[in-house]
């Protein structure tokens, strides 16, 4: 995996909070815990942003049309 460097600023509460949560891990005080903390967060984060943005694009696509799009999706993809 190639890694990327971020130079990001939080507040002083954020960084006490994480810094916090990360003491009371099991796996507290490893090299890289804070870099894995904040790419698990961001990973989440974006899968949420997309799962919100998909249910605005459906919004107006009925239950049963959406479970129809839904199976044929399923259907192609073991096909394939």
């Amino acid at each position: 995996m190639t890694l990327a460097r971020w130079n990001v600023a939080v507040s002083k509460d954020t960084d006490q909070s994480v810094r916090v949560y990360l003491a009371s891990c099991n796996s507290a005080g490893r090299k890289g815990e804070l870099s894995r903390f904040i790419e698990r967060a961001t990973r989440a984060h974006l899968f949420d942003l997309s799962v919100e943005q998909a249910k605005a694009s459906n919004a107006s696509v009925s239950q049963e049309d959406l479970t129809k799009m839904i199976d044929e999706a399923v259907d192609w993809a073991r096909a394939t």
